[in-house]
């Protein structure tokens, strides 16, 4: 494939933001109806389009891809860098955590299809982290080959699934409105704010591409674009086809807890193939390979800055120890500890997305130096993407304490 970088950088937004959580996305969605789920999400790709545009003009101040806490130490001081550092290591690892945990049980099945060989639990991980692990180690360019192909074969998949499942859409189901608009803000918000969540990688796109702000500008809208009408259309599919009521329902899938291989069955038999599964599962498989990628090469580029003394680089593999080896342990002994926190992600997200970065380039644009700005809408549009942080977090408080 073409080495543009350019279009390796989209395609790590992309394959970073449309991960294994994108099944889910419509399970959460149904009594909301197409139309507000819809609403709701463009506003938070707009705002997570904003702020990851507000996060490169932080980047673009010191010439260079800089981590979250660096910047927040640069111009918040010692309390910034902490409260970064914190929520970095939360989202971040909770993420690796529970990507391995998922992406492992995928591994054994296909090992067990294939070879007809069954591996434990720990095996399975611990080959899953050291297969995608040892990409990562490999730097960007070869995460962006990877990427490129695994989301080739995902998008397959995608276009399968959405091509059976086309003819069956019930256009009524679409036109269903909520009862009340006002409790499904608390629900869906965090969730469809969490589901544009590339920012930990734009340090590592900028370094990849270079301090250019009218290709990283352009690399940023229209990586998060496309999941936008990845997921519009998934809603479309999904809700136009699936009832809320009776055997094969939206009722019977939350009452068990929200199992996405329920899901994919329901789906399928709605359909009316089969195969549908399968596709279903491959499409699966490869977002959370795809997202474990992105996430990881973030956290990588992170932990290198932070060991870095003196302009004297740490080893990749010291480097990787620090990167993989927490979630490796979590996913291995106490897989429900991090992949609980995944329930603050929204929280953490949001500190390290908008509040942190924005603030951060409230400091810079007072100093001489600040000249970049691939964002427009000026300081009333930080107050606002603040105002907005802030509401996620206070939304995310209220879904997880009622």
């Amino acid at each position: 494939m073409s080495k543009n970088k350019r279009l390796g950088g989209v395609l790590i937004v992309a394959g970073t933001t449309v991960g294994g959580g994108m099944l889910a996305l419509p399970i959460a969605s149904a009594s909301a109806g197409f139309g507000l789920s819809v609403v709701l999400l463009i506003c938070m790709w707009a705002l997570m389009t904003y702020t990851a545009l507000v996060t490169l003009e932080m980047n673009l101040y010191f010439n260079r891809g800089v981590s979250i806490a660096y910047a927040a130490e640069y111009s918040l001081g010692r309390v910034g860098k902490v409260v970064s550092t914190l929520a970095i290591a939360m989202l971040f690892y909770a993420l690796l955590s529970a990507y391995m945990a998922g992406g492992s049980s995928v591994l054994d099945q296909l090992v067990d299809s294939v070879f007809g060989i069954k591996i434990s639990p720990a095996v399975s991980v611990v080959l899953f982290a050291g297969i995608f692990g040892s990409i990562i180690l490999a730097r960007t360019q070869v995460v962006d080959t990877a990427n490129r192909w695994l989301l080739l074969v995902k998008t397959s998949f995608f276009i399968i699934i959405v091509a059976a499942c086309l003819p069956k859409i019930d256009v009524s189901l679409l036109q269903r409105v909520p009862e009340e608009c006002i409790p499904c803000f608390s629900i869906l918000i965090p969730l469809f704010f969490t589901s544009f969540g590339f920012h930990g990688s734009i340090p590592t796109i900028v370094n990849y591409i270079g301090p250019d702000p009218q290709k990283l500008r352009s690399t940023f809208i229209l990586g998060s674009t496309i999941p936008l009408i990845v997921y519009v259309l998934w809603e479309v599919v999904v809700l136009g086809v699936i009832p809320l009521e009776g055997a094969d329902s939206f009722a019977s899938i939350k009452a068990s807890g929200g199992d996405l291989g329920l899901f994919a069955n329901t789906l399928s038999n709605l359909a009316g193939g089969g195969w549908v599964i399968s596709a279903a599962q491959g499409f699966t498989s490869l977002a959370v390979a795809t997202s474990f990628l992105g996430v990881g090469l973030g956290l990588f580029d992170f932990m290198e800055e932070q060991l870095t003394s003196k302009d004297k680089k740490p080893s990749v593999f010291i480097v990787g120890a620090f990167t993989f080896l927490v979630p490796l342990v979590f996913a291995l002994f106490y897989p429900e500890g991090f992949v609980m926190a995944l329930g603050y992600a929204a929280i953490a997200l949001s500190i390290l997305a908008i509040i942190i970065p924005t603030l951060v380039v409230w400091r810079l644009r007072t100093t001489p130096a600040s000249s970049a700005r691939p964002v427009c809408g000026g300081f009333f549009g930080l107050i606002l993407a603040l105002i907005c942080g802030v509401g996620v977090i206070l939304l995310e408080i209220k879904a997880i304490f009622g």
